[in-house]
């Protein structure tokens, strides 16, 4: 059996201290726009990036946060925080799902003000959501004529080369080889989401594990519950 050829003409960069951040087609433009930083933020003191679940935004909002200083605040953080203090805060500020703060007024008005506060201060604000912000509707418009002027930008659901990557450096970091032909059936045929490709990479590697068969064809065709046989 041969083994996956890894990477499969993927790049990595240095994510400042996490582990590495994967650069594919579905994630280059906000990868471009952190690197970039600040003068690819077109003057705007805030950046906001959007994508699906799991797509990769919170990773690569920490990549931003480790490079620029900033201080992560979930929405949770941020409902709890006092203005004042967010406002005397002297870094950067990362701020994660905006979409579950829109639609409420005293919600928008705190980031209306610390947007604000940012810019005054030539400090950064990036913020992540599920939802562009030209697609939400806020109550405050100028918070909303703010952050739709501010560049946006979407990172996608994930490739077909970033999930065939991700596939089977979970089997290798397990100690279970895998080929490249297995890890391309696997993925065509899997639902596509991490939460999906996790719970796979579990059941085939107790059942591998409990077999001493290693990864096999056989193995992954009855984990998915595929008849076909053709393969």
């Amino acid at each position: 059996m041969t083994a996956v050829q890894l990477p499969l003409d993927l790049r990595f960069r240095p994510a400042y201290g996490r582990e590495n951040f994967l650069i594919t087609s579905s994630n280059q433009d906000a990868v471009a726009l952190v690197d970039a930083w600040p003068q690819s933020w077109g003057g705007f003191p805030a950046l906001t990036i959007f994508g699906p679940v799991g797509s990769g935004k919170s990773h690569l909002a920490a990549v931003w946060a480790q490079k620029a200083g900033a201080l992560v605040l979930s929405a949770e953080d941020f409902l709890k925080a006092d203005l004042g203090g967010l406002i005397d805060e002297p870094r950067n500020i990362v701020l994660e799902r905006l979409d579950l703060l829109n639609s409420d007024a005293a919600r928008e008005q705190k980031i209306f003000h610390l947007y604000n506060a940012m810019g005054a201060a030539q400090k950064y604000l990036l913020l992540t959501s599920h939802v562009a912000p030209g697609q939400m509707e806020f109550g405050l418009r100028d918070l909303q004529s703010r952050l739709r002027a501010s560049p946006a930008v979407q990172i996608h659901q994930p490739d077909d080369d970033l999930l065939c990557y991700v596939f089977a450096k979970q089997l290798h970091d397990r100690g279970l080889a895998v080929t490249d032909k297995i890890v391309r059936y696997a993925v065509g045929r899997m639902e596509r989401s991490w939460a999906a490709m996790d719970a796979l990479v579990e059941t085939l590697s107790v059942r591998a594990t409990a077999e001493k068969k290693g990864i096999t064809m056989t193995l992954v065709r009855e984990v998915l519950q595929d008849p076909d046989e053709s393969l």
